[in-house]
């Protein structure tokens, strides 16, 4: 067989995981994803630190905010959404974790779950749609958000050395 049938059979086959919908719901959290080697080498390369200044309720939900965004908010994705500081899959149940027993769910523009692959790298990471009926769902449903402020517009402005925060047009 051809190339083309199997690349028509992968999409037949990708087609119904693409579809399902669950950026709107809450993810698809995978302890699998959140625990590669990659993440604890890229935290440790770009020198990533997760402080927390505060003790929190874990019975509560957050919106928390994170700046910078800058070109792709990676250090957010690390810091948060994988098991690198004991976060990740509803707090990894990490007493010393610093969102110890709190369920977090990282938002995303919508068109990041355009793109095959990547969609599901987030979504394995627990990372969600930004819209705001997206939101409204996962508070409802008992989990805290990040949020980080800027998007696109401000990583036009991400630079070495440079900290532009886009909060209005």
């Amino acid at each position: 067989p051809s190339a083309r049938v199997y690349l028509s059979f992968a999409l037949v086959i990708y087609l119904p995981s693409f579809l399902d919908g669950s950026e709107k719901t809450g993810g698809r959290p995978s302890r699998f994803v959140q625990q590669w080697a990659v993440w604890g080498w890229y935290k440790n390369r770009v020198n990533l630190e997760l402080i927390n200044t505060t003790p929190l309720d874990k019975d509560a939900s957050y919106i928390f905010g994170l700046h910078p965004h800058g070109v792709l908010p990676f250090g957010s994705m690390i810091n948060l959404a994988t098991a690198v500081n004991g976060c990740g899959l509803d707090g990894e149940k990490d007493p010393s974790s610093p969102f110890f027993g709190i369920q977090i769910r990282l938002l995303a523009a919508s068109f990041t779950f355009y793109l095959p692959l990547y969609r599901d790298l987030l979504l394995g990471g627990g990372i969600c749609d930004a819209a705001r009926y997206c939101a409204r769902h996962i508070l409802d449903s008992g989990f805290s958000l990040v949020l980080v402020p800027g998007g696109a517009t401000e990583a036009l402005y991400a630079g070495i050395g440079q900290n532009t925060l886009v909060l209005k047009r």
